[in-house]
């Protein structure tokens, strides 16, 4: 399971308040905590925490280089903002993220190419995310059936916590969504590695998936691979 950690983002006080303060320790602690966790790559998304979205992007990058040479995940959903700072920010990265919009995937496509980087497309068309619940029914299904016939299959990702937004239960939809989800082939996701529970969960559903071989203490052999 490739987990993205996504907890350098603008929405979370802590990550605000460093922004704003260019408190790096904090940003550092973030990254190394989640990379111990068992992530393989970190998001970084500005969020609202800054008007100069460009400058805050490269400021989260600088002070996470410092610390790491991990792939970076450079969120951000402005064009102006992705091609300024994909061509400064050294190292690994994954562009997050195109629109199914010939376009701006065509834009993103040339600029991930150039740099090497890697390429998150949404399925989110140019009318933006569907707006009634019959559109995004089939998920599981459309998983499975993508990993089935496309040649090569896809690697498959998805933001896992706007599964839970403003449900009760997050923890519990959260980690039941992604062990469904990785049985019918999904094979990366935008998560919280510093929640335990979840990342054991991933780790045992590549148990049970025959992508590990079991031990008595699987999950810390894992944890430290």
């Amino acid at each position: 399971m490739y987990v993205i950690g996504e907890r350098i983002n603008g929405m979370f006080e802590n990550v605000k308040r460093a922004i704003r303060h260019k408190d790096a320790k904090v940003i550092q602690d973030l990254a190394k905590r989640q990379l111990a966790a068992g992530a393989v790559a970190l998001d970084v998304n500005v969020g609202p925490a800054a008007a100069d979205a460009q400058g805050a992007m490269l400021w989260l990058a600088e002070s996470i280089r410092a610390v790491t040479d991990a792939a970076l995940s450079i969120d951000t959903a402005r064009w102006e903002v992705m091609s300024a700072v994909v061509p400064k920010i050294p190292g690994e990265k994954i562009l997050n993220s195109s629109k199914a919009d010939p376009q701006i995937a065509s834009q993103y496509v040339g600029l991930a190419a150039e740099h090497k980087a890697g390429l998150i497309g949404l399925t989110i068309d140019a009318a933006g995310v569907p707006g009634n619940v019959e559109k995004p029914t089939h998920c599981m299904q459309a998983i499975a059936q993508l990993k089935l016939f496309a040649d090569p299959p896809p690697h498959l990702l998805i933001g896992l916590s706007n599964v839970s937004q403003r449900c009760r239960e997050r923890g519990l939809i959260n980690r039941t969504y992604l062990a469904m989800a990785m049985a019918h082939g999904l094979d990366a996701a935008i998560m919280d590695p510093l929640d335990e529970e979840l990342m054991s969960t991933a780790i045992t559903a590549d148990l049970l998936g025959e992508k590990m071989i079991y031990c008595d203490s699987y999950l810390e052999a894992a944890r430290h691979r």
